[in-house]
């Protein structure tokens, strides 16, 4: 994360801080449009903090923190809390997963190709020619695991997230174990941005309410 990134999230992160103080603490008889206008700002603050700290792969505390602060005044606690149980897991950011997901394609060649324990001599020797050179169909239209193969080559080639996963949702039978741990860490990953992604569009809609 840049310096300069670090300081304009500081920065946002100080304003909502500041914005929910003033909304908490208002002085005697304020204006009604007084306080709709810090509510209106304090949650285009969080959304604004929220989406670009997700983004960059940073850690959401402070932002948990600061919407729990909020909902109380405004509702929506069921909508924090799924947000919080996804943090939890705190996955990866999506740039990091990727770079992983290269380290998976020569598991899952190896898995197409391996013969089973009780295969025949000619499947076991056709199973080691196949791991040797690699070969595969080059047909787009490839059934079983090794179209799932050739799907989840292709969403590599095309830095395709979503695309990835639904390869390996095509699997038959068991992953290897680095490519389930993989699976795994790549669904919370895609839990917690939906998360991110239901709570922003809460609070542009409750922005858009009081105006």
């Amino acid at each position: 994360l840049s310096a300069d990134l670090e300081m304009r999230l500081a920065a946002l992160e100080s304003g909502v801080k500041r914005a929910l103080a003033q909304r908490d603490n208002p002085p005697t008889d304020p204006p009604a449009a007084t306080n709709k206008s810090s509510s209106t700002g304090v949650g285009l603050l969080l959304a604004s903090g929220l989406l670009a700290d997700n983004l960059a792969g940073q850690p959401l505390v402070q932002w948990l923190d600061l919407l729990q602060q909020h909902s109380r005044a405004t509702g929506a606690p069921a909508r924090v809390v799924a947000l919080a149980n996804a943090a939890d897991a705190k996955p990866d950011p999506i740039p990091i997963l990727m770079r992983r997901a290269q380290t998976l394609q020569p598991l899952l060649v190896a898995a197409l190709n391996a013969a089973g324990d009780d295969a025949g001599w000619l499947q076991r020797a056709g199973a080691r020619l196949g791991q040797l050179v690699q070969l595969r169909a080059a047909s787009t239209d490839q059934a079983g695991n090794a179209g799932a193969v050739q799907a989840f080559e292709t969403a590599l080639i095309q830095q395709d997230f979503d695309g990835v996963l639904t390869a390996l949702s095509g699997w038959q039978g068991d992953l290897p174990d680095a490519v389930n741990k993989w699976r795994l860490a790549a669904e919370q990953r895609r839990a917690l941005d939906a998360a991110v992604r239901a709570t922003v569009a809460g609070l542009l809609a409750k922005a858009m309410e009081t105006n």
